[in-house]
């Protein structure tokens, strides 16, 4: 069987997608080739679960960039996957921008998930055309966690249950702390003294390495100045990024693509600060949260703020204290 899995959305995303083709592929005779952005193929390319891996431009997280020659572009590639002659087209979004990618490219089988009308991972999509759809997983109303989402759409494609096999290995070479304090709203952000705060204390045995992307290195500098001699910055690709969380232990960060990247390279204790999403969307399974107070009257917001003009701005993020992540450290041992 021939599966070509549809991940177009962000970095994380295609984390969770890596989540969806490892189940998949405890099946030895599917073939699964992936359809996502030049940007993400990254992620993809080291996979050997992965066969092949197909690029484009797509409609989504382009800022209004998504020009007509891109679509033409986009058309172009889709009718010549479709020559591929796919058993399935797979989409776990449920976006119709996917439903309408996958309808293009499917000889035989657009598949994607229905979410109940309530579900909260509907505030983070656009729901709509799942008329061009041949069949609709349908998510349990109970079930919110997109981890647990890829076990469950893959256990539909495969028509059996997946018994999880829990790795209790602990890597006692890994010794580092390390935090990822940047993102990319101001509502997900937590205030740089708190962060100094919390280093000064991880720092007490090694220096704390502290991620970032390349050009926000000199924001960093500046943020940290004061206890330069207590971090160590790790500015760097997505290659020496993920080569450099195989000595993390304990990562500290915000709601972004690093809680993913944690999760993916097996760091043991992952711990997310949430401010104005529903954690519990995507949460990964080893992870914990630290969560601050939720007084105000627009939570959860989703990362969309209606608190700007109000006096709880940001509350939900700038309330956490430091000794609430301390505790949690400690509970992880």
């Amino acid at each position: 069987m021939k599966i070509l899995v549809i991940s177009i959305r962000s970095f994380g995303d295609c984390i969770v997608t890596l989540e969806l083709v490892k189940y998949l592929a405890l099946d030895k005779n599917i073939q699964i080739d992936i359809f996502t952005k030049n940007e993400f193929k990254q992620f993809f390319t080291n996979d050997k679960n992965i066969n092949e891996i197909y690029t484009s431009i797509f409609p989504v997280g382009v800022n209004g960039k998504f020009s007509p020659i891109s679509l033409f572009a986009l058309f172009k590639k889709s009718l010549k996957l479709k020559k591929q002659n796919y058993d399935i087209v797979l989409n776990n979004i449920g976006d119709f921008r996917e439903q309408a990618i996958g309808f293009l490219i499917a000889k035989n089988a657009n598949i994607s998930i229905k979410l109940p009308k309530n579900h909260p991972f509907n505030n983070l999509i656009r729901r709509g055309l799942n008329f061009l759809v041949d069949r609709l997983i349908n998510i349990p109303e109970k079930m919110i966690n997109i981890y647990d989402m890829q076990k469950y759409i893959a256990e539909n494609i495969l028509d059996k249950k997946i018994a999880l096999n829990v790795d209790g290995h602990i890597d006692n070479k890994r010794t580092k702390f390390a935090i990822h304090p940047t993102a990319s709203q101001e509502c997900r952000r937590w205030d740089f003294d708190k962060w100094i705060k919390l280093i000064d204390t991880l720092s007490a045995k090694d220096k704390v390495l502290v991620f970032c992307a390349p050009n926000e290195k000199k924001y960093i500098e500046d943020a940290f100045v004061k206890i330069k001699d207590k971090i160590e910055i790790v500015a760097s690709n997505l290659e020496l990024f993920f080569k450099n969380l195989e000595n993390v232990h304990t990562l500290i960060c915000l709601d972004s693509f690093a809680l993913h990247a944690a999760y993916y390279k097996n760091v043991e204790n992952i711990i997310m600060l949430n401010g104005a999403n529903n954690f519990e969307i995507w949460l990964p399974p080893n992870a914990k949260v630290v969560q601050g107070d939720f007084t105000c009257d627009h939570f959860p917001c989703y990362n969309k703020p209606k608190c700007l003009n109000q006096d709880k701005k940001f509350i939900c993020i700038k309330s956490i204290k430091v000794d609430d992540i301390l505790c949690k450290i400690e509970k992880n041992g």
